[in-house]
């Protein structure tokens, strides 16, 4: 039977393009491949990724990141009027895929944005990638052997930002993903010929998400968010007969629920040069996990195994000052507690009648905490910023001697400004990453970073 994998995936674990700014202000890994619970609190370029409709508040705009020499993300935005807005990116996200050994590491995307007033559309297409082929030529026996090996899957999503009032107003997304995979051994003697070692019959995602933005004075602003992600997935282990005919030999099938709620406030100081930010929420996941070996449908096993991790609560504060004109400093701390939980029965099946064999449950908590801090130089049209290892501040004199492993920095971004000066001042370019010079330090508009 064809099985299809849908989901309502949590904004938590979708990838934004993240930039040095972002992750000195408290991000909980250096990785854009793993999730920042607060993530949603920080207003960045990197929201284009996700929010493609942002795009038209940053126009001409290049971006270009690299953390620990490792990750790569960096994009594009063109504006061709006022009203529309198209760019590209290529950006790490890993998409690990069940049932095959390939983790696609590259996300390729187009984008663009539609301004109609106070309301924004926004529409991106992404893909993903990757493939291995290897073969093996016994010249003594004349035999040959190749395997092949791809996953691709597909992305399209809409996104819609809408102004309901001064600095109020919500960013929305619904993304679709499809795709497919293939592991496939081919012998040109012995028997079987063909192994083919996992199958899966589609990948079908839905996402859906979004946060919500309003002031709560002139110098503070509110942001919260929720979500809830429902995920399934399945694949056959499958093996090939003497005849070259597919025999299935076990069926696997995964779930997942989440939930994550949050809220954070940013405080502007008087003088408009400095903001504080701290953020709350607490997330929930449920993985459920099935493998069933059955010789036929009245008799065989099958393990039911069920994780749960319940963070209570996520918190983290980021401050952003900005000392000069050319220069500005980023900091952020977060911390959170996990408690984990797992389960898992083993049951038989004989002559259609299921009994529980074994039971075990394991539970454990664990405290996480995470500190980051950075800079930015910047004039009118440029900005590169920087996220410090945190080694440099763990580990100092080992780190300076070059007795530790990583760079001096965990994170480089470059920006440029090619051409365009946002003209609306509204929260989606609150957070400009490249402002022009303004006249008075003392100015609400004194948005330079």
């Amino acid at each position: 039977m064809k099985k299809l994998i849908f989901s309502i995936f949590l904004f938590s674990f979708v990838v934004f393009a993240q930039t040095s700014r972002v992750e000195s202000l408290g991000s909980l890994s250096s990785s854009p491949a793993l999730p920042n619970y607060g993530r949603m609190s920080i207003y960045d370029i990197g929201d284009v990724i996700m929010f493609p409709h942002l795009s038209n508040q940053y126009k001409d705009f290049l971006n270009a990141s690299y953390f620990g020499g490792e990750y790569f993300n960096g994009f594009g935005t063109f504006g061709f009027s006022d009203a529309i807005t198209v760019g590209f990116a290529d950006y790490s996200s890993v998409l690990t895929v069940e049932g095959i050994d390939l983790d696609a590491e590259h996300t390729y995307s187009i984008f663009g944005a539609y301004g109609m007033g106070d309301m924004t559309l926004g529409l991106f297409l992404n893909y993903w990638g990757d493939s291995a082929e290897g073969e093996l030529n016994n010249d003594l026996a004349d035999t040959s052997s190749s395997a092949t090996k791809s996953v691709q899957a597909f992305d399209i999503g809409f996104s819609l930002g809408m102004i309901l009032g001064e600095k109020t107003g919500f960013d929305a997304l619904l993304k679709l993903r499809f795709g497919s995979y293939n592991d496939e051994v081919y012998s040109s003697a012995g028997t079987p010929k063909t192994e083919l070692n996992s199958e899966s019959d589609g990948i079908l995602q839905l996402v859906l998400g979004g946060r919500y933005f309003m002031p709560l004075g002139e110098k503070t602003l509110l942001t919260a968010w929720g979500f809830l992600d429902y995920s399934s997935e399945g694949y056959f282990d499958i093996t090939y007969s003497a005849e070259d005919a597919k025999v299935q030999t076990m069926e696997h099938e995964f779930s997942t629920i989440n939930m994550n709620l949050g809220t954070s406030l940013k405080i502007t100081s008087p003088n408009g040069k400095m903001d504080v930010t701290p953020y709350i929420g607490i997330h929930y996941t449920s993985d459920y996990n099935k493998e069933s070996d059955l010789v036929d449908p009245t008799k065989g096993t099958y393990t039911e195994t069920t994780n749960g991790t319940f963070i209570l609560p996520f918190a983290g504060i980021s401050l952003e000052y900005r000392f000069k004109e050319w220069i500005t400093f980023f900091s952020g701390y977060s911390k959170y507690v996990q408690f984990d939980s797992t389960e898992t029965k083993t049951y038989e099946k004989a002559n259609d009648i299921t009994t529980a064999n074994t039971t075990r449950i394991a539970k454990e908590s664990h405290n996480h905490s995470s500190f980051a801090f950075g800079f930015s130089l910047h004039n009118e049209d440029m900005a590169l910023q920087f996220n410090m290892n945190k080694q440099f501040f763990t580990n100092g004199p080992n780190f300076i001697s070059g007795n530790t492993t990583g760079g001096f920095m965990a994170s480089v971004t470059f920006q440029y400004n090619f051409g365009y000066v946002p003209v609306k001042k509204t929260v989606e370019n609150i957070e400009k990453p490249i402002a022009k010079k303004v006249d008075s330090e003392d100015s609400e508009d004194s948005e330079v970073e």
